[in-house]
């Protein structure tokens, strides 16, 4: 992953939004290995081994009800996870807005021990299937600097893909514009909501 330039960290950030294709799940024996639960049901995590990097995430957004986690595990020991953003009425984060009838992926990463074995796959047909069965529309957004997952993104079912310029004060979001749909969002309190 290259890194940010002066322009992308202070004055604009390009970015980019993928639309999964939710009539593409694959069929695979490795979602038994996946949980899916909702971050008001934490205890369960006091039976598996865990890394600092996910309890900071999971302590962020501990009892929010409005992210689900999904964990890929074996012999007790989470080698993978993604968080999936499903609110109820309209929410802002990372400066976008996610709709009640949208979920969001968000925070994926896979162990370096577990990668190459198709964890992040595996997860991400795990969060197509509940977002197929809930009838929500799933997308992700990846800076443009993180080269590896827009290849990797690009190979597990998009339907659609747009661009999103954040405009920047100071290292401060100030507008998105997403360009395909032509928006402009005047991003002010929540809706600079970090992720």
């Amino acid at each position: 992953m290259r890194s940010y330039s002066f322009i992308e960290k202070y004055i604009l950030k390009k970015r980019y939004i993928f639309y999964y294709d939710l009539n593409n799940i694959s069929k695979n024996n490795s979602l038994t290995n996946v949980i899916d639960l909702s971050l008001t049901q934490t205890s369960i995590l006091s039976d598996f081994v865990i890394s600092e990097r996910l309890n900071a995430y999971i302590q962020k957004r501990k009892g929010m009800d409005t992210w689900r986690l999904f964990l890929y595990i074996e012999n007790y020991q989470v080698l993978g996870y993604s968080f999936l953003h499903t609110p109820l009425s309209t929410e802002w984060n990372d400066s976008l807005p996610t709709y009640n009838n949208e979920a969001r992926e968000s925070s994926t990463y896979v162990e370096s021990v577990a990668r190459g074995r198709g964890i992040r796959g595996i997860l991400l047909a795990s969060q197509k299937k509940y977002c197929s069965e809930q009838n929500k529309k799933m997308w992700c957004v990846i800076e443009a600097v993180n080269e590896a997952s827009i290849k990797s993104t690009k190979k597990s079912g998009v339907n659609y893909i747009e661009k999103n310029y954040l405009l920047k004060f100071f290292g401060r979001n100030i507008f998105s514009i997403l360009t395909n749909t032509l928006s402009f969002f005047f991003l002010w309190g929540e809706k600079r909501a970090t992720r």
